[in-house]
């Protein structure tokens, strides 16, 4: 599913298994149970940030609203612990990036705008220590 640069992935997430979206759901729960693990690789080899958020990032503009709540609750964890370790600042670039995590927690807010709270959350979460930065660039 990583292969072609998760495009196959990306589709899962975006549209689901043969339309089908609890498979998916249950594969974006696991991973939330499991982030400490992904944060192993991540603490080993901090040019890892960008290709995991990258990975997770369709999600956010998935038809389903479940999954693109359980991806947003996914990223504010990861991105929380990232804080902790002192990983923040490349998680804080990835999310400024051109076509970031900035851009798809926007393009989730106007397919699930009952997502508002979470996505908000998500967006504070990242940019804690670049709140004004963000907000006037």
């Amino acid at each position: 599913m990583l292969s072609n640069g998760n495009k196959y992935l990306a589709h899962v997430l975006v549209k689901g298994l043969k339309s089908e979206f609890q498979p998916v759901e249950k594969f974006l729960q696991d991973i939330y149970v499991n982030t400490k693990r992904l944060l192993v690789f991540v603490e080993v080899e901090e040019s890892t940030i960008p290709i995991l958020l990258n990975t997770l990032k369709p999600a956010l503009l998935s038809k389903s609203e479940e999954v693109s709540m359980w991806s947003c609750r996914i990223l504010t964890k990861l991105i929380f612990d990232m804080a902790n370790l002192e990983l923040l600042a490349p998680a804080y670039d990835w999310f400024t990036s051109q076509m970031g995590g900035l851009y798809s927690a926007v393009m989730c807010l106007r397919r699930h705008s009952t997502l508002k709270d979470t996505i908000v959350g998500f967006m504070l979460q990242v940019s804690r220590y670049n709140l004004n930065d963000l907000l006037m660039v």
